[in-house]
């Protein structure tokens, strides 16, 4: 590979890691933002609140907890189907973050176990790999994480971090004396 190639790989991997790290930091922006209409819906102190939803470290549990306790926490049938088409699109959001958190971002070697026997293959591309249990290549949908999709991804969980911002509003709006009571139980 010539300097230049190198130079320019070198560029395009930057790239890919300044993406998967906005990425993810817009997605634990969003998490900590649920975290917040979580405890709101409890009308707990925090450190309580945290205590039950930081149990679980998976994003998804999170999400399908807060719902829940959420949706219990709400009065109206259009407020509740307005709450579980965000949680839905969240959900469907988180998918590509997972992607871009729990895949590592470019191999340097594959090893396939196959009629033949071991084979290694060099592969330095920008694709992401899951590190695999059983030594398999990924499902082509699952294994690509590239930049403008991690860009996609940030641009979508900002939208959902404002829409979940806005619903707080609205699940304390209805009970404006929830974040007093849980304002005043925090120590």
């Amino acid at each position: 590979m010539s300097e230049g190639e190198q130079g320019e790989t070198k560029k395009q991997v930057d790239a890919h890691l300044l993406a998967v790290g906005r990425c993810i930091n817009q997605w634990a922006q969003l998490e900590m933002q649920l975290f917040a209409i979580f405890s709101a819906a409890l009308a707990t102190r925090d450190d309580f609140a945290a205590i039950i939803f930081y149990r679980d470290h998976a994003f998804r549990s999170k999400l399908k907890l807060t719902e829940e306790i959420v949706e219990a926490a709400l009065s109206g049938p259009t407020d509740k189907s307005r709450w579980l088409k965000l949680c839905k699109q969240i959900g469907d959001g988180s998918e590509y973050r997972n992607r871009a958190a729990h895949f590592a971002l470019w191999r340097q070697r594959h090893v396939t176990i196959g009629p033949e026997g071991v084979t290694e293959n060099s592969d330095t591309g920008l694709r992401a790999a899951k590190t695999p249990q059983r030594l398999k290549r990924p499902r082509e949908k699952d294994a690509h994480v590239d930049v403008p999709g991690l860009e996609a991804s940030v641009r979508a969980a900002a939208a959902l971090h404002h829409e979940l911002a806005e619903f707080g509003r609205l699940l304390t709006a209805q009970d404006p004396h929830r974040l007093l009571r849980s304002a005043t139980r925090r120590r």
